[in-house]
């Protein structure tokens, strides 16, 4: 339904409030559909609206010095990916890599976004994020390792498939840099809600729970 047309409904709706006419259970069932409806509409202008800001920052840099620097742009823009309470998991190194990985990630979104990225650009954040991710991931496992975490066999598959994913996103970066940025941003957004914020505090809490059962200097 037009928006226009939502907006015109409500003003009739909240006339009879106004002109004290008798309220039905159908005008209050009305008038939250209608609020439904406008909740809605708000959140998809949200999305457009983070979505739309990446390419003007973009093709703002591009008409000014003829080149995207996405270092700069990330500072510019609000972050796609957010380290909130959900990714947190009490763990401090783990948090801190965490940050990091996310940083990253935001670059990545950017290009995915901007449309002006090339090889070069999206192969450095390529390196960067499979450079950090070895590093975070070998933190996991060590931290697994010392607690026996019933489940890090599973927990260390799912490392190396995302490995796995990284070392061909490399491969492709040159031959096809936007393409890669758009699939590594959709590939982000997954490990981050899923990985991070379920599997990783879930390890993340039996470690807390049985560090001090076992002697982690060993």
């Amino acid at each position: 339904m037009p928006l226009f047309r939502i907006i015109s409904d409500l003003d009739e709706l909240l006339a009879e409030f106004q002109n004290g006419t008798p309220t039905s259970d159908a005008t209050f069932n009305e008038l939250r559909m209608t609020a439904a409806r406008l909740g809605e509409i708000q959140r998809q202008l949200d999305i457009a609206h983070r979505k739309l800001m990446p390419a003007i920052a973009a093709a703002e840099m591009v008409i000014a010095h003829k080149h995207v620097d996405f270092s700069e742009a990330e500072r510019i823009l609000n972050d796609r990916f957010l380290m909130d309470e959900q990714c947190l998991t009490g763990v401090a190194g783990m948090d801190e890599e965490h940050r990091e990985l996310i940083r990253i990630g935001n670059r990545v979104y950017l290009m995915a976004h901007a449309k002006y990225v090339d090889a070069a650009q999206i192969g450095a954040a390529v390196d960067e994020l499979r450079s950090h991710t070895r590093a975070h991931f070998a933190t996991e496992e060590m931290l697994m390792d010392k607690v026996q975490f019933p489940a890090r066999d599973k927990h260390r598959t799912i490392h190396e498939k995302m490995l796995d994913y990284l070392d061909e996103m490399a491969v492709l970066a040159p031959g096809g840099p936007l393409i890669v940025a758009i699939k590594l941003e959709k590939f982000l957004g997954s490990w981050f809600i899923w990985h991070m914020q379920k599997d990783d505090t879930e390890m993340a809490r039996y470690y807390l729970e049985n560090a001090p059962k076992v002697n982690l200097a060993a």
